[in-house]
């Protein structure tokens, strides 16, 4: 019983590590800034927003963070990164961010503003579904592609402006 316990208790250390491991020393374990958590690529000292730990309802997410001494320029919202967030009602996201993940906003139902900097080019699919009570998006000009469902659910959405470079929907 004892050994299943320090089992279970080790092996999701021994799991980081090796994964670290083997990305040599570009992976550091997720690291908590103002709430928000990060996880940190050593080479090109950027960062990717993983998610929050507190019920904050209004996020900034900033163009740098500092960890370690060093600063790092954050560029990257992961996928799933604020899934099912019913509290969060706004984002308001720093220029110098070029990515927002699969599903990373989606079923936050309370969510009904975000701020896209221009230097957003990637959305991933279902970033934004089921945020039932998002009433506008503008996004950015240097999006080409907005992948399958991404607005779907969005059922309070009554303004929607969609760039010219817009290639495919």
């Amino acid at each position: 019983m004892i050994q299943n316990l320090i089992l279970l208790r080790v092996r999701p250390l021994l799991t980081a590590t090796i994964l670290c491991a083997i990305s040599f020393a570009s992976c550091v374990e997720p690291q908590k800034r103002d709430s928000l958590t990060y996880s940190y690529s050593i080479e090109d000292k950027t960062a990717t927003v993983t998610g929050m730990m507190d019920s904050v309802e209004n996020i900034v997410i900033p163009a740098t963070v500092n960890y370690e001494g060093s600063i790092y320029k954050v560029t990257a919202i992961a996928d799933k990164a604020f899934e099912d967030c019913p509290w969060l009602e706004s984002v308001s996201i720093a220029d110098g961010v070029t990515s927002i993940g699969a599903f990373a906003f989606s079923s936050c139902s309370g969510l009904t503003s975000i701020v896209i900097p221009e230097s957003v080019t990637e959305i991933g699919g279902e970033s934004f579904a089921d945020c039932s009570a998002l009433k506008s998006i503008d996004l950015p000009s240097g999006i080409k592609m907005i992948d399958a469902f991404t607005l779907r659910g969005c059922t309070s959405l009554t303004s929607l402006t969609i760039p010219a470079g817009v290639t495919k929907i």
